[in-house]
């Protein structure tokens, strides 16, 4: 009974992980979509995280009472902090970045190079929490590389015809989108640093706190170059509140409850799924076709999850 049990919860912490990666395969057509509205990509980072702190704040408050919240606040240690800051500022430019990229490049480009963090995430697991990776996990984020290259070689060969600026600017995008993917690693081996720190600290209050940080740390950003974020078109917001509920609260929240239960490697490795999801969105509500070699990027895509897991 004690081993069903555990193989139950294994199970469960995968439903949530692949979940989470669904639901944020929508997230680059909405950001699109904001895009287009006119919404700068700065202020649709700050918006995202803005809303989805508003909205993780009253839901961690009724899940847990005002009183368990207060003696959580006086449970709070120094390096708590630090690593909460860490994960906050790691997704602030991690946002940033990646949504940035979205201007220049394609969206299977973009997702495909931004979800190139298993590269990341095992070097300095390895490095800061002595996690060596296994040989099948070395052969995933082979893999996830010749995918991630596979899946934006269409969009460099079409960068490469339409001369050199639109060669630069894609190439442009695609950097963005790999700093993106970097920032993304640093934000989740913040999240594990938490975890073996605190293990008994509640998921609910600290994704509001990381939530929370990051979104200041790009209101003052955006306020400095440009000017309050919300001073927004009207179009935008549906597509901002949409991504906020979305992708922000419900993906990326439960991609933390995965991190609590799996090494931070296989977690990137599994988000891999993620182009596969938001190319196939783009195909069908942006019209951007999908190449021999994308569709050979996905397979691949797939077998790395599989050896990850």
């Amino acid at each position: 009974m004690p081993q069903q049990s555990e193989q139950s919860k294994g199970l469960a912490v995968w439903f949530a992980l692949l979940t989470g990666v669904a639901v944020v395969s929508t997230a680059a057509l909405l950001i699109r979509w904001a895009l287009q509205a006119g919404a700068a990509p700065m202020e649709i980072a700050a918006a995202r995280l803005f809303l989805a702190a508003l909205v993780m704040w009253p839901i961690a408050i009724w899940t847990m009472g005002l009183h368990a919240v207060k003696t959580l606040i006086e449970q709070v240690d120094h390096s708590l902090i630090k690593w909460t800051m860490i994960a906050g500022v790691s997704l602030a430019a991690h946002f940033a970045l990646w949504i940035s990229s979205l201007d220049y490049t394609s969206v299977a480009s973009s997702v495909a190079l931004v979800t190139t963090n298993p590269i990341w995430v095992a070097l300095a697991a390895w490095l800061w929490f002595g996690e060596k990776p296994r040989l099948k996990v070395w052969m995933a984020i082979t893999l996830s590389i010749i995918a991630s290259l596979l899946i934006s070689w269409k969009d460099l060969q079409a960068g490469a015809a339409g001369g050199f600026l639109a060669e630069r600017s894609a190439l442009w995008g695609n950097l963005l989108a790999l700093l993106g993917a970097m920032a993304m690693s640093g934000y989740m081996l913040a999240a594990k640093a938490v975890q073996q720190h605190r293990p008994d600290w509640p998921l609910l209050p600290y994704v509001a706190t990381v939530y929370s940080v990051a979104a200041l740390v790009l209101s003052l950003v955006v306020g400095y170059l440009t000017g309050p974020w919300w001073q927004l078109s009207p179009a935008a917001w549906p597509a901002l509140l949409l991504l906020a509920l979305g992708p922000q609260v419900i993906g990326h929240t439960l991609i933390n409850h995965a991190l609590r239960r799996l090494s931070p490697t296989i977690v990137a490795i599994a988000i891999l799924g993620e182009p596969i999801g938001a190319a196939l969105l783009a195909w069908f509500m942006l019209g951007e076709s999908l190449a021999l070699t994308q569709l050979a990027g996905f397979t691949l895509v797939v077998v790395a999850v599989l050896l990850a897991r």
